[in-house]
């Protein structure tokens, strides 16, 4: 049970981390909604 959770909140962290690194080194409006997106998500 612990390893479940501890898996999904290193996936949930790796999401947020892309999602950050997406949204502020794109350009591209599009781009950086998916960031947003990925960072809601996670």
């Amino acid at each position: 049970m612990i390893l479940e959770l501890v898996v999904t909140l290193i996936i949930a962290a790796a999401m947020f981390g892309t999602g950050i690194y997406g949204a502020l080194s794109q350009t591209n409006l599009v781009m950086i909604m998916m960031g947003i997106e990925l960072i809601l998500a996670a």
